[in-house]
């Protein structure tokens, strides 16, 4: 490539990218933007705040991953990820560059290539394909309002630090609730018309749940709700989409915290436990809420049904249990519901190990790497009713 010649500048490097009809950036070795190419800044506006990149990498061990970039001797260096705002895969080189002073200061060009936008195929009905791109073309807004705040919270004058706060707390919740809709509408899509991936890697299952669910146990606190867990301690390895079934439960979680009785001082009571079965899992979440009553649960496999709304501020598009139903079904597995109103639901789903699909990737989520990151499941499918991140 041109600009691996160490006699180029900086600003010779810029207007080499400038030529260029693919999204292209300038980061530093701590991965903060330092430019975008005039591609980048006409159709990924996102991109344009100095924190953008770092909330994209945020499952990343970001040290690391500069490390290996450096220790590349030049080559290009790629990540293969689904990202929470738009599934791309991003590919860093690392470059020594010369400037005025003549010391060699290395930058990295990123490029942003898409690996999955809307499906061509045929199989979306009218409807499905409506809501999905209507979905899209919200969530690419959201992306920019993130990477705003996320930058106005690190820079806001000290004088004005009052407001600026009180603007990023009231529009943090809003924002999480308003993505949670377009992602649950858009990963429901795909389903529906057999166009989702998954991106299977191997956990040792057992640790990988109790970890999200204590991880969850913390943020559900702030709603009155507290989480308790019976998981066996017996090392077992499965090939499952890490991501996905964080999303299922996230949706899960986030209903039994919703159902908790608003006169019941004490809250609602969930208990997660895990039973290991043959050639997979098999979970049991259940809570002290409300319950379903019996007109209710013949709906509650029914997309975009919802209820309770006289009772909950909670916003909902009524995906979660059938985005959770597809996503079981996609491990194999299946599901089952029992609610006795008043008195509490009970969910079972399990999930069947896959070796004869094994997918290698680059990134071996663990549950750490989703409380790292602001835009992930965990945080999305519980803004309902959980504090949202701090910025």
């Amino acid at each position: 490539m041109y600009y691996q010649s160490e006699q180029q500048s900086f600003s010779d490097i810029k207007k080499y990218l400038d030529k260029i009809n693919m999204p292209m950036l300038i980061t530093d070795t701590s991965f903060s933007v330092l430019w975008i190419n005039q591609y980048t800044e006409k159709n990924l506006p996102q991109f344009n705040t100095i924190d953008s990149i770092k909330s994209l990498l945020a499952e990343y061990d970001l040290k690391q991953l500069s490390s290996s970039i450096v220790n590349s001797n030049g080559k290009a260096v790629s990540y293969f990820s689904k990202l929470p705002l738009t599934n791309t895969v991003i590919e860093f080189s690392y470059e020594s560059v010369n400037f005025d002073n003549n010391k060699n200061i290395p930058i990295f060009v990123v490029h942003i290539s898409f690996v999955s936008p809307f499906p061509k195929s045929t199989t979306y009905n009218k409807e499905d394909t409506m809501l999905y791109r209507f979905s899209e073309s919200v969530r690419s807004p959201m992306s920019i309002i993130f990477s705003l705040l996320s930058s106005l919270s690190k820079r806001i004058d000290f004088q004005d630090y009052n407001a600026c706060a009180k603007i990023i707390e009231d529009l943090s919740p809003v924002c999480y609730r308003m993505l949670k809709c377009c992602d649950s509408i858009i990963e429901f899509s795909k389903y529906t018309s057999g166009n989702a991936v998954m991106r299977k890697s191997a956990v040792e299952i057992c640790d990988f749940i109790n970890e999200v669910v204590q991880a969850m146990s913390i943020i559900v606190k702030s709603c009155g709700c507290s989480i308790t867990c019976d998981i066996p301690k017996e090392k077992k390895y499965m090939y499952i989409d890490t991501e996905k079934i964080v999303t299922v439960m996230a949706c899960l979680i986030s209903n039994s915290c919703a159902a908790k009785d608003i006169e019941n001082p004490d809250g609602c009571e969930i208990n997660v436990k895990l039973d290991i079965i043959d050639n997979g899992i098999k979970i049991i979440i259940s809570d002290t809420g409300t319950g379903i009553s019996s007109e209710i649960m013949p709906h509650i496999y029914d997309p975009y049904f919802t209820h309770g709304k006289d009772r909950f501020s909670y916003a909902s598009v009524g995906l979660g249990i059938p985005l959770s139903k597809y996503i079981i079904s996609a491990h194999n597995g299946q599901m089952m519901i029992n609610s006795i109103e008043g008195k509490g639901t009970t969910v079972i789903f399990t999930i069947e190990d896959d070796q004869e699909s094994r997918i290698n990737t680059s990134l071996n989520s663990n549950a750490s790497d989703y409380m790292r990151n602001m835009l992930s499941p965990m945080y999305i499918y519980l803004s309902d009713v959980a504090e949202t991140p701090e910025f």
